[in-house]
């Protein structure tokens, strides 16, 4: 599976849960340290997704 971006509807996230039943939550104090660009020409090249 290659990383992909795209698009979420906030309402879409708040319905998944996860395999203990609990809630994808937001992390309203993010701050991006780079362009999503850099990051997702990053995961490309490693074909996955790193921190």
């Amino acid at each position: 599976m290659r990383p992909e971006l795209g698009y979420v509807r906030l309402s879409e996230n708040a319905s998944v849960r996860g395999a203990l039943g609990l809630p994808v939550e937001r992390n309203l104090f993010f701050k991006a340290d780079r362009p999503l660009s850099r990051c997702a020409d990053q995961a490309q090249r490693l074909e996955s997704i790193r921190a």
